[in-house]
């Protein structure tokens, strides 16, 4: 347990997601994985362009921060970068600093990655301008920088952070909510800087920021297996509603406790300990489909800086795929794929391949239809001399996922979800992702972007990786469908 009475705005801001979270940040760094995932790198680069808003500024050196940046405002800098002020309590850092024109005040800039304000900017702002008024500095304005969502970059003149970025005024939302959030921070330096873990009632089920294994296994000790939580779309109301009564299982819950099937569904495979089939909605399905059969997976990256040429902030772009056929029943399992290595953009390129892999007549099988659907309406768009042929895909598109999702296939074993990582395991367990050197979505877009940049040693190894992690998806999604015609007869 550290000594250290001071609370950081990162910390902060975990507490008013759960107590919990916050102070196991803060507190248990053994569970916080350190390195810098591409997200993090992203906002970084982010914040680098939106200083070039400004006059050249100076930035604050890491070592003595603080004393760096009261040198600073003593001697006249105009733009101060990673300002950092220290309360009794408080650390916060200001992502830009601009002093005013009559040289006693700042205008303090606070730097988002994202496309819009968002109710917990309200929140960091205000800790920041607390914090710093607390420490003597006189605020002119609060405001935040965030990105445009609707600039095309034109790859010919270069990137344009004036029509890049959108600054907005925030200092009546910063006045009116500081009392709110000077009572919040009060209570969170109570909480993180207590030598006792706090245990609320109710814990959260996803972090707003990604969680090693073992911080979530830390996080969730205690919690009994087919806990309430492994309800499929539970919201916290109703959590709190179960906790309230005492109920912290699933095997707790009276049939029908819901007003949502596919919630009492699970209820009910959970005390029985064995799946549900609906026999005949999988033949309903399944005798939809026609040959051959194709298993699509894209991997796509969404860089918050445009890539390409005509790209808006945050365009999906496909740069990998995977597809499994199945040209008639019983016939041998054909795999082609597409990998884009090189520094242009992609999607023209795997667009002419996946044209030759995917014909014009058979059912395209995928898992959470939305993502695929909605990057060929984006690619069709764009591409208009594959609109017809991306059309006709989605219009043979079906979603494997639906058959756990809608309730045709439920095992007690999903928990809840209908992931293909929480599925997999249960219906094929003899195939999995562990093992691999690309594992998830995310690792795949870290590995291609290191790719890019020529940051990876062993590029060859990195090359099998992306490509097996990608038709392990597509795989997966073969066997799946075959457990799922045995299951139903």
């Amino acid at each position: 347990m550290t000594p250290n009475p001071l609370i950081s705005k990162s910390a902060f801001l975990r507490f008013l997601e759960c107590p919990r979270y916050g102070w196991l940040y803060r507190n248990r760094p053994d569970l916080v994985d350190m390195t810098q995932s591409r997200i993090a790198r992203q906002g970084e680069e982010v914040e680098k362009l939106a200083q070039g808003l400004f006059e050249k500024g100076t930035k604050v050196l890491w070592k003595g921060a603080s004393e760096d940046t009261k040198r600073m405002l003593n001697d006249g800098t105009p733009v101060i970068y990673q300002a950092t002020f220290k309360t009794e309590k408080y650390l916060a850092k200001a992502d830009i600093l601009v002093r005013d024109a009559d040289g006693t005040r700042w205008h303090l800039y606070e730097v988002k990655s994202t496309t819009r304000e968002k109710a917990e900017h309200i929140q960091d702002l205000c800790f920041q301008a607390i914090t710093f008024e607390s420490a003597g500095l006189k605020l002119a304005s609060v405001n935040l920088i965030y990105i445009n969502n609707q600039y095309v970059f034109d790859a010919k003149k270069g990137l344009d952070i004036k029509q890049f970025f959108i600054t907005q005024d925030l200092s009546e939302k910063i006045e009116k909510n500081k009392t709110k959030v000077a009572d919040a921070m009060e209570r969170a330096h109570a909480v993180l800087t207590s030598p006792e873990e706090p245990h609320p009632k109710i814990l959260i089920k996803n972090f707003k920021y990604k969680a090693t294994p073992r911080f979530e296994d830390y996080y969730w000790q205690g919690v009994p297996e087919y806990s309430i939580y492994d309800i499929g779309r539970i919201t916290k109301r109703e959590l709190t509603k179960l906790m309230e009564k005492g109920m912290t299982t699933i095997i707790e819950l009276p049939n029908g406790y819901f007003k949502q099937d596919f919630k009492n569904l699970q209820i009910e495979v959970t005390k029985e300990q064995k799946p549900f089939i609906d026999y005949g909605r999988i033949a309903e399905t399944l005798a939809t489909f026609h040959y051959p059969l194709y298993f699509l997976d894209y991997e796509t990256i969404n860089p918050a800086i445009p890539m390409f040429d005509g790209n808006r902030p945050y365009r999906m772009i496909c740069f990998q795929y995977s597809v499994h056929v199945k040209r008639a029943p019983g016939s041998d399992l054909e795999h082609v794929e597409f990998l884009h290595l090189n520094p242009d953009n992609p999607i023209p390129h795997l667009l002419k391949r996946l044209r030759s892999d995917i014909g014009d007549k058979g059912t395209v099988l995928v898992w959470f239809e939305l993502f695929e659907k909605t990057r060929n309406k984006e690619m069709a768009k764009d591409y208009p001399e594959y609109r017809e042929f991306l059309e006709s895909v989605n219009e043979r598109i079906y979603d494997l996922m639906k058959i756990v999702d809608e309730g045709m296939l439920e095992d007690y074993h999903f928990k809840g979800s209908a992931s293909l990582k929480n599925v997999l395991p249960v219906l094929v367990p003899e195939l999995s992702y562990e093992g691999l050197g690309v594992r998830h979505g995310h690792d795949a877009m870290d590995t291609w972007h290191e790719l890019m940049e020529g940051g990876i040693i062993d590029r060859e190894k990195a090359i099998r990786d992306m490509l097996e992690y990608c038709g392990q998806d597509t795989l997966a999604m073969v066997r799946i469908l075959e457990v799922v015609e045995k299951k139903a007869g």
